[in-house]
């Protein structure tokens, strides 16, 4: 897993400094651009299941703290049934 990090931190490296070179910053641009959009697209899906886990978590201790407060009646009605 470092070794990938590491590679993909020398590539960005490289591609920033090849954007100062003026004949492959035209080669080089639409690349970046690309890898932005592609960071930017990343983020944005995961923000929304990150908000999803939120909600998920905030309302599963909502539901635990129902379950504590109400009677058993409630949560079981077949309790009340005699034989």
């Amino acid at each position: 897993m470092l070794m990938i990090i590491l590679y993909a931190s020398v590539g960005v490296l490289v591609l920033g400094l090849l954007s100062f070179l003026p004949g492959v910053k035209l080669l080089v641009t639409p690349v970046i651009t690309l890898l932005t959009k592609l960071v930017e697209s990343f983020f944005v899906v995961f923000v929304g299941y990150f908000i999803w886990l939120i909600k998920a978590v905030f309302f599963s201790y909502i539901d635990v703290f129902k379950h504590l407060i109400s009677k058993r009646k409630k949560f079981l009605p077949t309790d009340d049934i005699k034989d």
